[in-house]
């Protein structure tokens, strides 16, 4: 059981200080040539460009999730656990496919979320969640692990809450745009508490869905994500239709048993 527990919690979990320029007026016995203010001022400059344009990536890959009623991609994961011997020592590799949609409940006044990962490789697993209940079936054992959704990693919690557009990662993060690439941002928390330590985050040029996710926990783990062949605001989503019930709970196949 604790294997299983293990295996579907890795399958899932499948800033910079600004220049002061010192004039001659406020240090009479200090000369600041005018070419090295000219230069201070332009680095200030482009890092507030920067940090501006990494506001407005983050804002608008966490506006495609907000306002998406559903949203599908096929994704590949590989988690890393340290090795004191080793070094980072590669622990799984695992892909398959993501599905996940909300909607607004008029009578409740509440929001219903349904999200399942149906992994295909290195062995068939089934994750749903509503968000408040994990349901982890294991087809092949003809077994369902129930468990409460926050008991999941706090690197599972995140990718989850943020593909479903309920994160306000501005409010969260200190936010900055990443040397590597235009469309790729970091995240640090402001929470020193928190169980993550580094985000990191490449979003489509175009449509700012997320591409590529790597996340560092507090123990030294990373997770990392790409995402492909992406649907969203599709008609329907039969494979969620298939394993939630009307009351959105997960639709135990007959003759599979459960745990709590």
């Amino acid at each position: 059981m604790k294997y299983l527990v293990l295996l579907s919690e890795i399958l899932l979990s499948l800033i910079c200080t600004t220049p002061l320029v010192i004039s001659a007026a406020a240090r009479p016995d200090t000369q600041v040539p005018k070419e090295k203010e000219i230069k201070i001022e332009k680095k200030e400059l482009l890092w507030q460009t920067q940090e501006k344009t990494a506001l407005e990536i983050l804002q608008k890959v966490e506006l495609v999730y907000k306002n998406a009623r559903n949203f599908q991609a096929r994704y590949n994961q590989k988690v890393k656990k340290p090795n004191p011997d080793k070094g980072n020592m590669l622990l799984l590799q695992s892909s398959g496919k993501f599905y996940r949609a909300k909607e607004y409940l008029l009578h409740s006044k509440k929001w219903k979320y349904q999200a399942l990962w149906s992994i295909e490789s290195p062995v068939y697993y089934r994750i749903m969640t509503n968000f408040e209940t994990l349901w982890l079936h294991n087809p092949i054992a003809q077994l369902v692990q129930v468990q409460a959704y926050h008991s999941f990693s706090a690197a599972s919690v995140f990718i989850n809450d943020l593909l479903m557009g309920k994160l306000n990662l501005e409010k969260t993060h200190d936010v900055s745009i990443s040397l590597e690439n235009l469309y790729k941002i970091e995240l640090k928390p402001k929470n020193v508490a928190s169980n993550l330590t580094f985000v990191k985050l490449r979003a489509h040029p175009l449509h700012f869905w997320v591409e590529e996710l790597w996340i560092e926990t507090s123990d030294g783990s990373t997770y990392e994500l790409n995402f492909h062949s992406v649907q969203k605001d599709v008609p329907q989503v039969p494979e969620l239709a298939e394993v939630f019930t009307k009351s959105n709970q997960f639709l135990i196949p007959q003759g599979v048993s459960t745990a709590h």
